[in-house]
């Protein structure tokens, strides 16, 4: 299941953790969209995921 998040702030990163964490979903089945840098290096450094480059291509790549 590919999974699509628009925004990465406190609750999106919490919920991506906890996917990640529990092992429900692969780090390569989750896209998610972020405005600032610091963001978008916490994403790709600490949560290990692939950023989408805006919401469409987030909501076109996620079947959910």
């Amino acid at each position: 299941m590919k999974l699509g998040f628009i925004g990465c702030g406190n609750m999106g990163r919490s919920i991506i953790s906890g996917i990640l964490e529990k092992e429900l979903v692969s780090r390569n089945d989750i896209r998610a969209t972020a405005v600032s840098a610091e963001t978008i290096s916490y994403m790709k450094n600490t949560l290990k995921i692939q950023p989408a480059t805006n919401n469409s291509a987030a909501a076109a790549f996620a079947e959910v």
